[in-house]
């Protein structure tokens, strides 16, 4: 599968939300795509906060709505039932 790194207009929100289009509609060489544009956008800034968005923005673009919600449960779940973790959301670069 080839990749294909350019600005695309569906996009160009994706830091600040989920994509218009839902990501049920978009194929998967879409998906990594954004999430790679994402990556190319907002993954050089130092700031942890700021790589805690990047990382955010990238599992909303591959995932759906419901797939979000489970990674986000599974990934705060220590697999005993017990919240060990928090999922961060990250604050957005000024960018």
């Amino acid at each position: 599968m080839t990749i294909q790194l350019h600005y695309r207009e569906d996009v160009r929100h994706v830091p600040y939300g989920v994509p218009d289009k839902s990501p049920d509609a978009k194929t998967e060489k879409e998906r990594i795509e954004t999430a790679l544009w994402v990556a190319t956008r907002f993954g050089g800034y130092d700031s942890v906060d700021n790589l805690k968005f990047t990382i955010d923005r990238m599992v909303r673009a591959l995932l759906d709505e419901s797939g979000y919600a489970a990674f986000v449960k599974a990934y705060n779940n220590d697999g005993e039932g017990f919240e060990a973790f928090e999922w961060e959301t990250g604050t957005a670069p000024d960018a």
